[in-house]
């Protein structure tokens, strides 16, 4: 049973360093099932003003290629992997992706990293797509069964 939600910003939740559309909405949402947090190297310097936004917390992660991947990681371990769905989009998310209980790479317009897309368990076009798995959990049945 998940418990908890580690978004990814830039790439996931925004393009070009704005929320995507649909995002507000469907977090909201999704706070009524799940402890939801915002997990990012805020490279644009606009996390947390788009975690304010959302009323959601933010953990942000050392800015160097080794940290990143292991700063989400360090994170993910504290809201316990076991009950924790990772969205993502990026080479820093590759490691967060293997532990989560459950981990989704984002295909959007900004593109996604082959880690990412190697070590994620299911794969979206978008974040809107993302979000309906969690909020309609019977479509991931085909996709993960054995």
């Amino acid at each position: 049973m998940l418990r908890s939600l580690a978004l990814d910003i830039n790439g996931t939740l925004t393009c070009d360093g704005r929320l995507l559309p649909g995002v507000r909405a469907s977090i909201k949402r999704l706070k009524q099932q799940l402890d939801v947090c915002l997990i990012s190297c805020d490279s644009r310097g606009n996390a947390r003003a788009i975690a304010k936004s959302l009323a959601v917390p933010l953990h942000v992660v050392a800015y160097h290629r080794r940290g990143e991947a292991f700063g989400k990681l360090a994170v993910l371990r504290r809201l316990g992997p076991s009950a924790t769905a990772a969205i993502g989009n990026g080479e820093s998310d590759r490691l967060m992706f293997e532990e989560a209980a459950l981990s989704i790479a984002v295909l959007g317009k900004e593109g996604a990293a082959g880690t990412a897309l190697m070590n994620a368990a299911v794969v979206v076009r978008d974040i809107a797509d993302a979000f309906d798995l969690l909020l309609h959990p019977a479509r991931l049945i085909a996709t993960l069964r054995c």
